[in-house]
């Protein structure tokens, strides 16, 4: 892997002043001037996308990955009150504050959903949008979450998630439910996950998406409808987007990739032997399809 840097840029939420920490190569920018902004999902963080990078980066692009408020590097105020609007507001902030004009995101998840509501603010900006097992398109949903969501349990689930001292939740075995198969996770990314259960300030954030975007249901038709209604603007304006899926995504199942493929328009892929996270389990195909759908756009 390639050598990498910690960048921190503040911003302002709710009138408190916080920062947003993403990740870049240690190399020269030389004149990249379209930056592809990697998003991670729920709990999720920017060393995730460590495999992505350069390769992105060998093909003209300037990458970088950021972690969401609350979660990664990023900071964990205390003092702000989580919402949509504020992983939103946050993420949105900071791409002003980094003056970038020409962006394509790549989302993950509830990444891919953040990058997704980002498009009606940032539309002479977004060059394209490419989004692996992106939330918001049904409302099926893994089931660990929805017990998540339960009373109760939406206060023990992320004490159980974000704790370095339970075994069943170490190491690998942390990555069973997200991942199709956790040997093919790197170790350096398995250890990165590890540094992060020692921050106990991610809580909070994984409360209020227990607490509001999910229920035993799954997830909010609150959220679907929000989603849905976006895309079809995203479609209707041509918006140059790609989905990535895996076949064996437990958390958000594949049968969702129809409708987001409907409903967005672009490119459906659907990686065999796969996970919810394709860019992580699958870099080199990832990889190659992302430049190849990159440069194939204006």
């Amino acid at each position: 892997m390639q050598s990498y840097k910690d960048v921190f840029t503040e911003i302002i939420i709710e009138d408190i002043p916080a920062k947003m920490r993403h990740i870049e190569l240690d190399a020269d920018n030389n004149g990249r001037d379209h930056v592809i902004i990697c998003v991670p999902g729920i709990g999720g963080f920017a060393e995730s996308y460590k495999e992505n990078l350069f390769p992105l980066y060998e093909a003209g692009y300037w990458p970088v990955a950021v972690d969401n408020i609350g979660f990664g590097g990023s900071d964990k105020p205390k003092n702000i009150e989580y919402s949509m609007l504020t992983f939103s507001y946050a993420l949105l902030n900071w791409i002003k504050e980094n003056k970038y004009q020409k962006i394509t995101l790549i989302g993950n998840s509830f990444g891919a959903g953040l990058s997704i509501g980002l498009w009606e603010t940032l539309k002479d900006t977004i060059q394209a949008l490419i989004l692996v097992s992106p939330a918001g398109f049904g409302t099926g949903l893994y089931l660990g979450y929805r017990i998540a969501s339960l009373p109760i349990m939406n206060v023990v689930f992320p004490w159980l998630v974000n704790n370095k001292y339970l075994t069943f939740n170490k190491g690998r075995k942390a990555w069973k439910s997200i991942v199709h198969n956790p040997d093919d996770i790197p170790d350096e990314i398995i250890d990165d996950g590890e540094i992060y259960k020692k921050d106990h300030g991610i809580r909070r954030a994984y409360r209020y998406i227990f607490n509001h975007l999910i229920s035993f249901s799954g997830l909010s038709d609150d959220t679907k409808q929000l989603m849905e209604g976006i895309a079809k603007e995203i479609k209707k304006n041509k918006v140059p987007v790609m989905i990535v899926w895996g076949n064996n995504d437990q958390v958000i199942p594949v049968i969702q990739s129809k409708n987001a493929s409907q409903l967005l328009g672009g490119e459906l892929h659907v990686f065999d032997n796969c996970g919810h996270m394709a860019y992580v389990e699958k870099p080199k195909k990832f990889n190659e399809l992302v430049v190849k759908f990159l440069n194939g756009k204006p």
